[in-house]
């Protein structure tokens, strides 16, 4: 097992609000109305493509005041190069990154059928 589970989970403990899910994004963005996150923090596969949708998924989750970060800032080029193409502004330190909501340039993708 991981060694940061359990300090997330004790984090999660002070906090009613605070929930750890370990599953795919697209499977927990379900969970969750729109406009309801304040900060969330997503461990990504270090792709572009990830990057982009996990950014398209969560935009629509985020309060206005809401942000999304992650890490492999440093060590992962289409991680930056997404956050580069995808945003206004992003905001690094060391190899973490955050973005706030209204800095999200990808639209959501429009699921319904015509």
């Amino acid at each position: 097992m991981s060694n940061w589970k359990p300090s997330i989970e004790e984090f999660c403990k002070l906090n009613d609000n605070a929930h750890l899910l370990v599953m795919r994004d697209h499977e927990a963005k379900d969970q969750f109305e729109e406009n309801t996150i304040d900060l969330i923090f997503v461990d990504l596969d270090g792709s572009f493509e990830v990057t982009e949708r996990t950014l398209r998924l969560w935009k629509e989750k985020l309060t206005k005041q809401g942000c999304i970060c992650g890490h492999d800032y440093l060590f992962c080029p289409e991680v930056r190069q997404a956050l580069e193409q995808h945003t206004t502004k992003h905001y690094n330190w060391n190899d973490y990154w955050l973005v706030k909501s209204k800095d999200i340039k990808v639209q959501k993708v429009d699921t319904s059928v015509t």
